[in-house]
């Protein structure tokens, strides 16, 4: 009996154990304690812009991350060196959290168990991003400190971690609270301002096609906005980060051209003096700033007229053919009254392109020749002439390898100013002379081509299946020897005939004789 009791005892016990570990497993996993905030800021550039998204709806967030192509956002620049504060409110329900009451909540209503004094602060990267984490679950105030560009800046706002996801109204498997929470908060920036345009190769002009090595103007032209004669800017400072595919020409060949509104050139900035010049060879950063002398002299000389700056580069072996090589310039500039402006330029481009040949025998195009050399010429004037050879990075001979192969690569092509968007086609014509023929295994050498050879370069020419063949053949195998072997055969016969006559002639003379 008691044995019996036992066992009832212990499946009792089992049976117990068993139902506290079933009733464990359908325990939820505990809420997370903490949170965090990320501030993604945007830039503004036009009041019109600005006034829509305060007036709609757009400019509500829902805490959630957007992707980068959203239509609420992909119009908008980030804006990094924007400085955030957060404070941890104490939320006992004793007063209203208005967020425009923001003074009092930060003076009378602060836990000051957080952070410094019970606010932390963070300042926007590169990317306009700024993230608060770790942060213990509760009420937040966000304020925007002031910034020397921004003319609107966000106002107050009371953020709670964690706060409401509105998808859980229509999605009930979507969580209901959201503990990382995402805010876009939007700045308009000061209008007007200096304004910045820029052009490749010619001004006015924002696409060009360029060969490898040669060394070609970018052209930046800023605007020189009115003054007071009492007052000078406190900065201007033009930036150019230049592409890694682009090689940047030494800073001696800048020029700063100043013009009066009526567009008329009046002189030049002096380096040094005027301005001076930093290029950073690690980021490829070309900063180039005015002193307070060349602020003056802009501002007497180009006052209300623009300054036209110029750079070289050139296009190097590491530009992929075809692409375009974008390149953006960028203004800084603080007026007298301490306002900063940002503005970026447009962005021209320039571009390279290359043909590929491979060298075959004529009567067996699976034989490829190597060591034959070509020029390449802009015309076929040139091409007969075999004058002005075109040069890409110092060498105008081309030779075909193991391979057969002759790669031409970084030529220009297109109409200077010629976009994408108005020719997908854009080309141009060349003229390949062939200047040493290649020699087979025997020691013999094979004809050069009789004419220059037509090619087109394009976007894609370089590739693979765009390949061109060219065919040589042996010298003397199809021609005749001095004029070929028929006209031997009548020489002979024709020496023949003369020495048939002689004999004929003697025979007479003999006979005569008798």
């Amino acid at each position: 009996m008691k044995n019996k009791l036992k066992k009832i005892t212990a499946m009792l016990l089992s049976i117990g154990m068993l139902m506290t570990l079933c009733v464990g497993a359908n325990v939820k996993a505990a809420e997370p304690e903490t949170g965090s905030i990320t501030i993604h800021k945007l830039k503004v550039e036009e009041e019109d812009d600005y006034n829509k998204l305060v007036e709609g709806l757009n400019n509500k967030g829902t805490g959630q991350l957007l992707e980068k192509d959203n239509p609420l956002i992909k119009d908008y620049k980030p804006f990094p060196g924007i400085t955030f504060k957060l404070t941890k409110l104490v939320d006992d329900g004793s007063v209203k959290l208005d967020p425009k009451e923001a003074t009092d909540l930060f003076n009378n209503h602060r836990d000051k168990t957080f952070g410094t004094d019970g606010t932390k602060e963070g300042t926007t990267d590169d990317n306009g991003e700024y993230k608060f984490d770790n942060l213990p679950l509760g009420a937040y105030l966000l304020q925007e400190e002031d910034h020397a560009q921004v003319s609107k800046k966000m106002a107050p706002a009371i953020i709670y971690v964690p706060t409401y996801n509105p998808e859980n109204k229509t999605d009930t498997n979507a969580p209901k609270w959201l503990y990382d929470i995402h805010v876009y908060p939007k700045n308009l920036i000061h209008q007007g301002g200096p304004d910045i345009d820029k052009d490749v190769v010619n001004e006015g002009n924002n696409h060009a096609g360029e060969n490898i090595g040669d060394v070609f103007p970018w052209i930046i032209t800023t605007t020189v906005p009115l003054k007071d004669d009492e007052e000078i800017y406190n900065k201007y400072i033009i930036t150019d980060v230049i592409d890694s595919r682009l090689d940047f020409v030494n800073e001696e060949k800048i020029s700063i051209e100043m013009r009066d509104s009526y567009g008329n050139s009046h002189d030049y900035l002096t380096r040094d003096a005027d301005y001076y010049t930093q290029y950073d060879e690690s980021t490829r950063e070309l900063k180039i700033t005015l002193t307070n002398d060349g602020i003056r002299k802009i501002c007497s000389v180009a006052r209300n007229g623009k300054l036209v700056t110029k750079f070289y580069t050139k296009i190097n072996d590491s530009a992929i053919l075809g692409d375009e090589i974008d390149n953006t310039a960028h203004l800084s500039f603080t007026n007298f009254s301490g306002q900063d402006y940002e503005k970026d330029s447009d962005t021209p481009e320039v571009h390279t392109g290359g043909i590929k040949m491979i060298k075959v025998d004529k009567e067996n195009s699976a034989k490829v020749l190597k060591g034959a050399e070509f020029q390449v010429f802009a015309s076929e004037a040139d091409a007969k002439a075999k004058k002005n050879p075109i040069s890409i990075n110092g060498k105008n001979t081309f030779v075909s390898n193991e391979q057969g192969i002759v790669e031409i690569f970084g030529l220009a092509y297109g109409t200077l100013g010629e976009s994408y968007e108005e020719n997908n086609n854009r080309s141009t014509d060349y003229w390949i002379v062939e200047t040493k023929a290649p020699i087979n295994e025997k020691g013999e050498p094979y004809s050069l081509l009789s004419e220059p050879l037509k090619v087109t370069v394009n976007a894609t020419s370089h590739l693979d299946n765009q390949t061109i063949t060219v065919y040589n053949a042996l010298t003397n195998t199809d021609l005749p020897f001095t004029g070929g072997i028929g006209t031997i055969i009548f020489v002979i016969g024709g020496i023949a005939l003369i020495g048939a006559a002689v004999v004929l002639n003697r025979k007479g003379s003999r006979k005569a004789v008798k």
